[in-house]
């Protein structure tokens, strides 16, 4: 078990070392790497650097070449914020030394693939999913927490001209999940973080077009410091693997680097990215945690240039370099007004640098020292010089300092043949690169890679490398030129490309439709058509069937196989159609049209109700249905009947179905006609005959069962309709209404004794089974007494009085009557009664008397009053009889302004002003009642 260390421990040849291997690369920019290849360097020392707190790793291994990873040390905060961590490359990690040098920096490591990484790239656009010189570091670890995390940046030299095309890959798989993603879960790679994608992650440092202030790194392009973050077993063993690849092919390097000391159980911060990622409010380098792992880069010394490990200038060959005194401590004399600069080789190297601008520069407004550029022909150690200037023209102060200037690898352009290009199988391929290299000195080979397993030296003209190649194979191609200058720095283009079969004239298939073709709507017609193919090539063939005349909404046709030369095809409506048959053989289509009339289908129609010879009752209505239909599904259909008594109507077609309904009101045989009608005018008919009679009637009420002459009877049954007579007890009603087939209202005829009633259709004649009791009407004869006030009983003398209802007084129904006899009633006289006759109604009519009853009016009178005395003002209550209609109080003469009739017996009044002691006096229509007693006033 190997506990957390830190990186530290690896010791590095000193700067000034010479670039003995590729095991240690070192230069004056701040960067260095150290492969696996390194004494003190093992996958081991590797994992046991990544570790912090809270976890210990174990069971190390590696698969790849040893310079594939390795240690780096970083000295500018603007590449990482941390000093050490490790590195995985899909190339040489030596190549990752800044600065950005070209846009191709290549090592092929001719390693094999990861089926992990394979598998992570499928489903991705990535061009030829299949990876190349993969690396990978796995061991197990041992967490005490439930997650772990670990801080890394991602570069590429990809950016950003291959985005979505080519993309190198990588993982770091916690238990078999990688955990290398972005938010929603894709894998980190140039397609999820770049300019456009993500751009919050992505930090531009592109070769062709540099970015304002370019990253001392050689990848074109790398992310802020990402976390991965990955949830584990805490206390048992978990299983971690890094893992990069190349991907399609294996040109163009991509790197990531981890932050020693991260793999950590405590949630870190990434220290670029302007997100507070551990939660303590503070962001990126004012988090401790980011100033803790920093060293910041040596300073210069003696104010004349620095230290060796840092130089103050650098740059490419051909690339303008900035040189600015500043940076070497260098103050100008109060009386300089300009500098200038001089740069040449030095130690061996040749040229003279060209300085922008040549001439003196004046010093910046705020007395800063202006910057100038230099651009120096080949690579190699020159010396700068910037001297001060007074006003007279005098050097005020000089200082040199010495720098080194790299290498630039030469640029790539493959100009033919064309990225996509389709190229011919067994016919020669030229291609043709254009190469070019900053340096002027520089001599520059190429190599050409086909993609078909076969590379070759190119031959160099005037900066164009052309060679020649002729395929044996097809399928799609990655070819990739080389350009290698003298310093052994390389860069490469690639473009894909299809080799296909050699491309032979094709003969157009030929069609033939055939037909006329002629059918029925519904039914199949048959389709034969021809296709031939001089080139014998395999025919793809097809039916379609378009209506060109006649057609309406809908109307479709369904070919039974539309690929088959012989079918056959369905419409579900009449016209007139095209039938097309189009023949394909993969490079020309060709087509021929045959003719194809359809013509309309009657529809069918079949009657299903009523019966066949179905007897049929008159006046009650009987339902018809006939099942229509039509072959043509396109059309619709209507439906007509005549009932053959003269009548007709339109029935109504819902699901396959006519109906209608029709009541007879006559017997006899009829023939019922349905025709069924499709919107194209096609017409079938379908006849059923019947039996139509009158139903018997019956009778099973009468309402009510006795009555006088003149009586309504309501007689209730059934079979009704027609009926030609009513009789009571065979006295014939002379008025009766047939009210329904079930109901007949007729009145009692004069002379109609008690019996049956009978009722006669043209069914036949019904008698009830009950009988119906006629009643003889009352008679008046005389009433006693002739007048008198309301309430007074009156006793009538008359006839057939059993069973009376009501007694009136001049049209006022009396509340109280007896019938004390057959011949004698008494009754009193209602409140409301007037002077008029009186009547008697019974169950045998109404009797109305020839003498008229008087209503008289009672005289009032007083019996007495309370209290007996009183002041004007005060309430007394009268009590008597007789009070109704009051009209007048007076008390000793004095007429009382305020009385209320409570009743007929009771009066309240208010003692008026002005009265005087005396009797009490009450007016009414019937007279004046006066008290007996003397009411006194006080």
């Amino acid at each position: 078990m190997i506990a957390a260390t830190a990186l530290g421990m690896v010791v590095l040849p000193p700067a000034t070392a010479p670039a003995a291997a590729a095991a240690a690369a070192l230069v004056g920019n701040g960067i260095t790497t150290t492969d696996l290849s390194a004494v003190g360097i093992s996958p081991t020392a590797l994992a046991a650097a990544l570790v912090g707190g809270g976890v210990t790793v174990s069971n190390v291994t590696y698969s790849g070449a040893l310079a594939q990873a390795g240690a780096i040390h970083v000295v500018d905060p603007a590449v990482v914020s941390f000093n050490d961590g490790i590195i995985l490359s899909s190339g040489n990690i030596a190549d990752v030394v800044g600065p950005n040098k070209s846009d191709g920096i290549t090592g092929d490591m001719a390693g094999p693939a990861d089926a992990d990484l394979n598998a992570l790239i499928q489903n991705t656009q990535t061009v030829n999913p299949v990876t190349f010189d993969a690396a990978s570091l796995e061991f197990d670890f041992v967490p005490s927490a439930s997650q772990v995390y670990f801080t890394y940046t991602f570069g590429s030299d990809e950016y950003l001209e291959w985005v979505n095309l080519f993309n190198d890959v990588f993982a770091f798989y916690v238990n078999g999940t990688n955990c290398a993603t972005i938010s929603g879960g894709a894998a980190v790679s140039i397609d999820t973080i770049n300019s456009v994608v993500n751009p919050n992650l992505f930090r531009d440092n592109s070769f062709s077009s540099p970015p304002a202030n370019p990253i001392n790194i050689e990848s074109d392009g790398l992310s802020v410091e990402l976390i991965c973050s990955a949830p584990v077993n805490a206390g048992q063993t978990n299983h971690m693997k890094l893992a990069i690849a190349d991907t399609s092919d294996q040109i163009l390097d991509s790197v990531v680097m981890i932050k020693a000391g991260s793999l950590s159980t405590t949630k870190p911060e990434s220290c670029n990215d302007g997100v507070d990622n551990d939660d303590d409010t503070l962001v990126d380098m004012n988090d401790p945690s980011c100033t803790s792992t920093v060293t910041p880069p040596p300073t210069g010394s003696g104010g004349i240039g620095a230290s060796n490990s840092a130089p103050p200038f650098t740059g490419n060959e051909g690339t303008p370099i900035q040189l600015d005194a500043a940076a070497l401590g260098w103050t100008a004399s109060p009386d300089t007004v300009s500098t200038s600069w001089t740069v040449h080789g030095i130690n061996g190297t040749t040229g003279t640098c060209d300085i922008t601008p040549s001439v003196p520069t004046a010093m910046n407004p705020d007395g800063s020292i202006a910057v100038a550029t230099a651009i120096c022909p080949n690579e190699g150690e020159y010396v700068a010089r910037v001297d001060g200037w007074d006003s007279e023209g005098g050097s005020s102060y000089d200082t040199d300092v010495d720098f080194f200037v790299h290498n630039a690898p030469p640029s790539v352009t493959i100009d033919t043949p064309a990225a996509g290009a389709q190229l011919d199988i067994a016919t020669p391929v030229d291609l043709s690169a254009t190469i070019t290299d900053p340096g002027i000195n520089d001599v520059v080979s190429c190599e050409i890679s086909w993609g078909d397993g076969v590379s070759e030296s190119g031959a160099m003209s005037g900066g164009t490398c052309t060679g020649s190649h002729t395929y044996s194979g097809t399928g799609s191609q990655v070819v990739s030129v080389t350009g290698t200058d003298d310093a052994g720095d390389s860069a490469a283009g690639a473009i894909l490309a299809d080799v296909i079969p050699a491309v032979v004239p094709n003969t157009p298939p030929t069609a033939g439709a055939g037909g006329p073709y002629t059918g029925t709507e519904g039914t199949p017609v048959a389709l034969a058509g021809s296709a031939s193919d001089a080139d014998s090539d395999p025919l793809t063939t097809e039916w379609t069937i378009v209506p060109i005349s006649g057609d309406k909404a809908g109307t479709a046709c369904v070919v039974a196989d539309p690929a088959a030369l012989s079918t056959t095809v369905t419409c579900n409506d009449n016209a007139n159609f095209t039938a097309t048959l189009s023949v394909d053989d993969g490079q020309a289509l060709v087509s021929d049209d045959g003719a194809l009339t359809i013509d309309n289908v009657v529809p069918t129609n079949v009657v299903t109700a009523p019966a066949p010879n179905a007897t049929v009752l008159a006046n009650s209505s009987m339902a018809m249905s006939a099942t229509v239909g039509d072959v043509g599904s396109n059309d619709s259909l209507t439906c007509s009947v005549t009932w053959g008594d003269g009548g007709s109507n339109t029935g109504t077609v819902a699901s396959g179905e006519c109906t209608s309904s029709h009541t007879y009101i006559q017997s006899g045989p009829f023939t019922v006609s349905v025709t069924a009608t499709d919107d194209d005018g096609g017409a079938t008919m379908a006849t059923r005959a019947i039996n139509v009679v009158f139903p018997l009637p019956t009778i099973v009420s009468l309402n009510p069962l006795l009555g006088g002459v003149g009586t309504s009877v309501t007689i209730n049954g059934s079979g009704f309709i027609g009926a030609t007579a009513v009789k009571f007890n065979g006295k014939a009603a002379t008025a009766f209404t047939v009210l329904s087939a079930t109901s007949i209202s007729a009145t009692v005829p004069t002379g109609a004794t008690t019996g049956t009633v009978s009722v006669t259709t043209p069914g036949g004649t019904a008698t009830s089974s009950m009988r119906f009791t006629v009643v003889p009407a009352p008679t008046i004869t005389r009433f006693s007494p002739t007048s008198g006030p309301v309430g007074t009983s009156v006793t009538i003398t008359g006839t057939n009085f059993t069973g009376a209802t009501e007694v009136r007084f001049n049209g006022t129904a009396a509340t109280v009557f007896t019938v004390t006899s057959a011949t004698r009633i008494t009754a009193i006289v209602p409140a409301g009664a007037s002077k008029g006759a009186l009547s008697v109604t019974t169950a045998g009519g109404i009797a109305i008397s020839t003498g008229q009853f008087t209503v008289t009016i009672p005289v009032p009178v007083i019996s007495s009053f309370t209290p007996l005395s009183g002041a004007a003002g005060a309430l007394v209550t009268i009590a008597g009889s007789g009070f109704s209609g009051a009209s007048a109080v007076k008390f000793n003469g004095v007429a009382a302004a305020a009385f209320t009739v409570v009743s007929s017996t009771k009066i309240t009044v208010v003692v008026p002003s002005g009265a005087t002691s005396g009797k009490i006096t009450v007016t009414t229509p019937g007279g004046t009642a006066t008290s007996k007693k003397r009411f006194t006033v006080r």
